[in-house]
């Protein structure tokens, strides 16, 4: 808007370029996702277009393979897992002597979905019984209504999952984008 060079980061599939080629394509004017954006620059005195919808470039950490067909002009980059300086439990380096399962519901949730108590009791009833060790990213808010913790079940209100996963047999996730 300001004429500065600009650019997208992409932390997933481009989704918001993969629709906006699919109206495109099928003649959908005016574009549903230039319609949805246009307040918030119209009242700076421009127009919406491909460039301010979708950059000069898109930075992208996804592999050639996973990225949706789009015509524009990606960057490629390697993500690199990085969660800041954090303490580093001794635990996580150990070999666990069961499968180690991870059970998040990611970050997000904790805002979004207050009221969550019976998913997270049926959760962890079903894993109750299981002969696996379970570290629950679940925190103090999450567990105040809970009857009771199963005991092969660790409870850690935030631990990093580039410091858990590489020890875990499997995960059990939410699916969100940040996980």
């Amino acid at each position: 808007v300001c004429g500065a060079a600009h650019a997208r980061l992409l932390w997933g599939q481009d989704m918001m370029g993969w629709v906006k080629q699919r109206f495109d394509e099928r003649g959908i004017h005016p574009n549903p996702l230039s319609e949805l954006v246009r307040p918030l620059v119209e009242r700076y005195g421009f127009d919406v277009d491909d460039e301010l919808l979708l950059g000069q470039w898109t930075i992208d950490q996804m592999p050639g393979r996973m990225r949706l067909p789009v015509d524009t002009q990606y960057l490629s980059m390697r993500g690199v897992p990085f969660n800041g300086a954090d303490v580093h439990e001794k635990w996580l380096y150990e070999r666990p002597d069961r499968p180690r399962v991870c059970l998040t519901l990611g970050v997000t949730t904790r805002t979004f979905y207050k009221d969550d108590d019976r998913r997270i009791a049926r959760l962890l009833s079903t894993v109750a019984d299981l002969d696996v060790e379970v570290v629950a990213t679940l925190n103090a808010e999450q567990l105040d209504n809970m009857p009771s913790i199963p005991d092969n079940v660790r409870t850690l209100s935030y631990v990093p999952l580039n410091q858990l996963l590489p020890s875990c047999s499997a995960i059990i996730h939410h699916g969100g984008a940040g996980t």
